[in-house]
């Protein structure tokens, strides 16, 4: 009998999951780590219209949009707190990947062996217990729909086992099937988030902890930069982060019905990433030499051309789904445990 493996990062930006071996989009999700709280599901109008891919998960009594098109309900925005497990949105973010999981595949599954997840290498030793207990056991989730006539509307589904991980291992793990077995040649995985910088260095797949780091700054740092220029200088006042994401990724911000140019604001998030880094290489442990740096995070593109000019000797490795390289490796690191 197979075994499900479920490995979920939930970021501060965004909530990645991968629960197959297939590197595509069957086995693979990403959502924004908003949760805005709700009354009902969407789902309630199946009935009536095409739902929005959205679900509502209850955590502490208390309902919240989870998914693709949650943060479009609302003013919620993702929380940045150290003591992010903490919040009842993370659970409901990890029970929402947990029904994705089961939406997507389309079948329900009332056990799953083995759930990874991860925390940021700055709160990893004070949090990993507290999310071994949180993700451990007896999880109530809705039943999507199309499945209710079988399973009613909800289901449990019990996580027997759980994984906990410092983010950037995932990247290790994932960046692994570039190494050949006996390579013991040294990489620093610089991990970008939404909130945190985190990085480790590694002798082949080996992770030096003791080298390893974090701070914030995160993406979120250079939107905040951005937001605040652009509002002033456009005269419309701050602009939500996920506005401003858009708008540096298209060069066109839409605000209140009209779009303005965007790419005059570039050099303002070009300075804001030169900054954090000059901070990074400040905190790096560059006594000991290494021989490569490995991107990951969904903020590695905004950081690339600043890591490059301050360490211009070495290869950077930085590919275009690199949001993806945590969840990839946790998923990868289970199976060769479970599977």
């Amino acid at each position: 009998m197979s075994k499900t493996i479920l490995a979920v990062d939930v970021g501060y930006g965004n909530t990645k999951l991968v629960w197959g071996a297939a590197r595509d989009s069957s086995c693979e999700l990403l959502f924004k780590s908003i949760a805005p709280t709700t009354r009902q599901s969407d789902d309630d109008f199946a009935d009536f219209s095409q739902p929005m891919d959205r679900v509502s998960i209850g955590v502490n009594n208390r309902n919240f949009l989870v998914g693709p098109e949650a943060y479009l309900a609302g003013s919620a925005s993702s929380i940045l707190d150290k003591d992010y497990i903490k919040h009842d949105e993370y659970l409901a973010l990890l029970r929402g990947a947990m029904y994705y999981m089961m939406k997507k595949s389309g079948t329900i599954k009332h056990k799953i062996d083995g759930l990874v997840v991860g925390l940021p290498i700055s709160n990893f030793n004070e949090h990993r217990d507290a999310l071994l207990k949180l993700a451990f056991g007896v999880h109530t989730l809705p039943t999507p729909a199309g499945m209710r006539n079988l399973y009613g509307s909800t289901f449990d589904v019990l996580v027997d086992k759980v994984l906990v991980l410092p983010q950037p291992i995932g990247a290790l793990r994932n960046y692994s099937g570039n190494l050949q077995t006996d390579d013991n040649s040294v990489s620093l995985i610089v991990d970008p988030g939404y909130n945190t910088f985190d990085w480790v260095i590694a002798y082949g797949m080996r992770p030096d902890m003791q080298r390893s780091g974090s701070f914030d700054g995160g993406v979120a740092h250079i939107f905040r930069e951005v937001s605040v220029q652009a509002g002033k200088t456009l005269g419309i006042g701050m602009i939500d982060f996920v506005q401003c994401e858009d708008a540096l990724n298209t060069g066109i911000l839409l605000h209140k019905s009209r779009s303005y140019p965007f790419e005059q604001f570039n050099g303002i998030a070009e300075d804001a990433a030169a900054e954090i880094v000059k901070k990074f290489a400040s905190a790096l442990d560059a006594t000991r030499p290494f021989d490569r740096i490995v991107m990951a995070g969904g903020g590695a593109k905004f950081y690339v051309a600043a890591l490059r000019k301050r360490f211009p000797d070495f290869e950077i490795i930085a590919s275009s789904d690199s949001v993806m390289a945590n969840a990839r490796g946790f998923y990868a690191f289970a199976a060769g445990l479970l599977l």
